[in-house]
């Protein structure tokens, strides 16, 4: 049995999007008030909202066809891309968040292509188990990136796993 949560992926679109957008007004009101001094987590949170903004906001998920799997996956880089250039500008410690979000952005783009090349280039129209993957798996790292940049924590030990791995993970200013 696999699941179809075709209904619930589109009105949960939106409530990414309001999630991040809220996210991004709290961390902005923290920083004008001097709450939080980071200023990587305002400007990660305002690309990223305005990311998903983008993305999403102009579109008829009824109406959208297999391109839009495609058009996702290359907003998703675009994203990473800005993120990076931005943060190395800023020359301060990155947020917690940042890591978080380059991680489950790749995972989503990841499953994007993936989606794409089954429904373009193979041409799949049975449903099968990678559909579901899909489904919930972009569903879990949305809200993982909304609940990362609203608490800037490194709440599932990500960053802690990198640098076990021996990745060098610069410690974020939480202030």
């Amino acid at each position: 049995m696999y699941f179809d949560l075709t209904k619930i992926g589109i009105f949960f679109d939106s409530i990414v999007v309001v999630g991040l957008v809220t996210g991004f007004l709290l961390n902005l009101l923290f920083y004008v008030l001097k709450i939080k001094s980071n200023l990587s987590l305002v400007v990660t949170s305002g690309v990223v909202a305005l990311s998903y903004l983008i993305s999403n906001v102009y579109l008829d998920l009824v109406q959208a066809d297999y391109t839009l799997y495609l058009m996702w996956f290359f907003y998703d880089l675009l994203t990473i891309a800005l993120l990076i250039g931005i943060n190395y500008k800023l020359k301060g410690p990155w947020c917690n968040a940042l890591h978080y979000v380059f991680l489950f952005l790749t995972i989503n783009s990841l499953l994007y292509l993936g989606l794409y090349i089954d429904l373009a280039i193979f041409d799949t129209r049975e449903e099968w188990w990678f559909w579901s993957v899909y489904s919930a798996a972009v569903l879990i790292c949305d809200s993982i990136i909304v609940i990362s940049l609203i608490i800037d924590k490194d709440w599932l030990s990500l960053i802690k796993l990198l640098r076990k791995a021996g990745l060098k993970v610069e410690r974020a200013n939480n202030n």
